[in-house]
């Protein structure tokens, strides 16, 4: 092979995409970003979900099959967008690492409708999708409560008697004691009741019960 069919061969594209083909690429990249959003909004633990990540997951997917498809069988080409591509610098800072994986997945999903492979981004997807719902569900944090009392002169037993009778499960996660003023922090293993927040408040020594609940605690 000489220069002139070296050359020929590195800036010459192989084969195209007919406007059909370019928009069924994007619709199948599109719809199965969807598909990547519901099961991260079905399987996230977090109460305040990003309203743009959809959004973000919906516009990587769809840039990358674009990207894709002009560099398709264009080694030249592709060489050149990886070196431009290259000096990009995200600076936003992504806080939860699952989040991280879910943009993968849709640049892998982009990736493989930019070139054609439906049939590989629909069955990866899927069942990457049922191994994390599999997983999700496997790995449910249990709901607990971090219930805080405070007051004057009550007395702990007291209090380990109410939990006791409301059949809770708990451990004693904090004590402060000054003074005339006392404060016990207790990790309940499951959702405290208004009974209890009750039979509490009305014990003797007691001026406050605050409860906060969430899988998080």
């Amino acid at each position: 092979m000489n220069k002139t069919e070296l050359f020929s061969y590195l800036t010459n594209s192989v084969g195209g995409y007919t406007v059909g083909e370019m928009l069924l690429n994007l619709a199948v990249a599109f719809v199965i970003t969807l598909f990547i959003y519901l099961i991260y909004v079905a399987t996230t633990k977090r109460v305040n979900l990003y309203s743009s990540f959809g959004l973000v997951l919906v516009l990587t997917s769809v840039v990358t099959a674009v990207i894709m498809m002009v560099i398709h069988s264009n080694l030249a080409l592709s060489l050149g967008m990886v070196g431009a591509l290259s000096i990009i610098r995200f600076r936003s800072a992504i806080k939860d690492p699952v989040d991280t994986s879910y943009i993968f997945w849709a640049v892998a999903a982009g990736l493989a409708a930019g070139t054609g492979n439906w049939l590989l981004a629909a069955v990866s997807s899927a069942l990457i999708g049922i191994f994390v719902v599999a997983f999700s569900r496997l790995t449910r944090t249990k709901t607990r409560s971090l219930m805080v009392v405070r007051g004057s002169g009550f007395l702990p037993e007291s209090i380990a008697a109410a939990l006791e009778e409301q059949k809770i499960p708990y451990k004693v996660k904090s004590r402060s004691d000054e003074g005339s003023s006392r404060e016990y922090i207790y990790e309940l293993n499951r959702e405290a009741s208004d009974g209890l927040l009750s039979s509490v408040k009305a014990l003797e020594g007691v001026a406050s019960v605050n409860i906060v609940s969430g899988a998080d605690v």
